[in-house]
Formats: structure tokens, sequence, C-alpha cells
């Protein structure tokens, strides 16, 4: 089972999505965005770019030496499966982003993160 909590954050006045997500019993700081992966590298919409900042700006914090792992999410039906794997194959160090190639394949990744907010959070 997939459980992620969003992790408070602000960053010249923004908050962004990032996550402390458990699987298997362990924890990855992960985030999302809509992008596309060339060459092992991610080519991002702005928000997607901010957000891959910001969670490797809290993952510095905490944890420097960490390793970010780039996962691309190309199909909604595998998207779950997807997570599962890249979560599987990472160690507690690594951050993972997933790069979405459309807004509806973000909508199924954040789905499949089981996201929870803190009760009385803004959204």
């Amino acid at each position: 089972m997939i459980q992620s909590h969003w992790i408070a954050n602000n960053i010249d006045g923004k908050g962004y999505l990032i996550f402390d997500t458990v699987y298997e019993h362990r924890h990855f700081m992960t985030a999302v965005g809509v992008g596309v992966i060339v060459d092992n590298d991610a080519r991002l919409t702005d928000t997607g770019q901010a957000t891959l900042f910001a969670l490797c700006d809290h993952a510095q914090a905490i944890n420097p030496g960490f390793t970010v792992r780039l996962q691309g999410v190309t199909s909604s039906l595998n998207a779950g499966k997807r997570l599962r794997k890249a979560l599987k194959a990472a160690n507690e160090k690594d951050v993972v982003f997933f790069v979405c190639r459309t807004d509806a394949l973000y909508d199924a990744v954040f789905a499949a993160l089981s996201v929870k907010f803190p009760e009385g959070s803004v959204q």
C-alpha cells in the first residue's frame, strides 16, 4: 500500500505539492510534474520545473547527497504499476519525481500516491 503526506513548504510565497511517501515501510520524497524525459533530462512545464526545484531544495536540507530518480509515465493504465516499480527500485535517500506526459496522467499518478493533507490545510 502506498500512502503519501503533503510536506508543507513555502518558496517565495508559493507552496508546492511535494510528499513524504511510504511504500513497503520505507519513506521517499516524491512529487509529480507534467513534461517528458529526453536523454535522461526532464523537460517540464514551468510549474513542474518549480515543483522539482522545491523537492530538491527540501531533500537537500534533510538529506544532502540524495539522488533524483526521474520516472516517466506515459499511460494511465500503468500509472500505479509504474509508481510501485519506481519506489521499489529506489533507495530511501532518493527523491522520485514522476514525469507525466499529460494532465490526465498527472491526475492518475496523484491518485495512485494516495495523498493525505493535514486537516484544515489549504489545498
